[in-house]
C-alpha cells in the first residue's frame, strides 16, 4: 500500500496554539467520560458510552491521517485539526489509520456509521456486538497522547506552554497512566 503525502499543509502558528485548549478540551472528556460511573438505566449508560465513543472518535481523527481503501492518505480539510500540523516533517509523527490499534480498527465503521449518524447500519448491532470496551480506548489515545506531548516538549515547540495551561485547566495527565 502507498502512502502518498497530501500537499503541504499552511496552518496559521496563532491556529495551532489556539487549539491546544480543543485538545485537551477532548481528552479530559474522554477520560472523564471514561473513568464516570456506568449507570444501570439505558438512558443515562447510553449518554454515557456515547461520550467515550464521540470523544474517541474526535481524537482517533486528530491522531490518525485518513487513508482510502486503497491505502493512500486521504486529502484532509484545511480546518481539520490534525496532530501531523504540529510537525515540520511527516515522519515526526507518520501516524495513519493502518496505525491504529486493533480494537480502534475493529471498530471504526460501528464508530462512524453509528455515532451521530443515523443508518442502517445500526441494525448490526445488538447484544455484545452493541457494548464498548473502554479500556483499549483509553490505551489507544492515552498512548497517542503522551507520544505526541512527549514529541512537542522534546522539540522544544512553542506550543507547550498553550497545551500546559489548558492541561492545568482539566487536569489532564501529561504520563501515564491516562
Amino acid at each position: 500500500m502507498s502512502k502518498k503525502s497530501p500537499s503541504p499543509r499552511v496552518i496559521p502558528p496563532q491556529n495551532k496554539l489556539a487549539s491546544a485548549r480543543l485538545i485537551v478540551y477532548e481528552l479530559f472528556m474522554l477520560q472523564r467520560s471514561i473513568d464516570m460511573p456506568k449507570p444501570r438505566e439505558t438512558f443515562p449508560r447510553s449518554l454515557a458510552f456515547e461520550g467515550v465513543v464521540l470523544h474517541a472518535r474526535v481524537l482517533r481523527d486528530f491522531f490518525y491521517r485518513k487513508l482510502n481503501k486503497d491505502g493512500i492518505l486521504i486529502e484532509p480539510k484545511l480546518d481539520d485539526l490534525l496532530a501531523i500540523d504540529y510537525f515540520a516533517q511527516d515522519s515526526s509523527w507518520p501516524y495513519t489509520y493502518a496505525d491504529m490499534s486493533q480494537y480502534l480498527k475493529d471498530t471504526k465503521t460501528r464508530m462512524d456509521r453509528t455515532l451521530a449518524h443515523l443508518s442502517y447500519d445500526r441494525l448490526k448491532y445488538v447484544g455484545k456486538e452493541k457494548a464498548w470496551d473502554t479500556k483499549p480506548i483509553s490505551k489507544d489515545n492515552g498512548d497517542r497522547w503522551f507520544e505526541f506531548f512527549g514529541k512537542l516538549q522534546n522539540a522544544g515547540d512553542q506550543s507547550v506552554p498553550h497545551f500546559l495551561q489548558w492541561i492545568r485547566e482539566y487536569n489532564v495527565p501529561i504520563v501515564p497512566p491516562f
